[in-house]
């Protein structure tokens, strides 16, 4: 078993990344993040973990990664489309972010 697999992280952290998640993503994208999680963490992080849980430290670090992906894919559509918008309506940048 690979070390980071033992290495493990108490359900308080983890709760608060879930919310931040919640916060964060949309439905479709928490969606996508799970599914790239191992088999039975993957319905597992689907609902509320308790503090004296522990969840190994991979599964951390991977629901972290693929959730910025996913946020990083989602701000870097909209700059895409703010900035069409801009050229289309001939318009600064500024003026279409306030």
């Amino acid at each position: 078993m690979p070390a980071d697999e033992i290495v493990t992280v108490k359900g308080s952290p983890v709760r608060s990344l879930q919310k931040f998640f919640d916060a964060e993503l949309t439905r479709a994208q928490k969606d996508s993040v799970l599914s790239t999680l191992p088999d039975p963490w993957r319905e597992r992080l689907r609902g509320p973990i308790l503090p004296t849980e522990t969840v190994p430290v991979s599964v951390l670090n991977k629901m972290t990664e693929e959730a910025a992906k996913a946020k990083a894919a989602h701000c870097a559509s909209q700059v895409i489309f703010r900035e069409t918008c801009c050229v289309l309506m001939g318009t600064s940048a500024p003026s279409l972010t306030r």
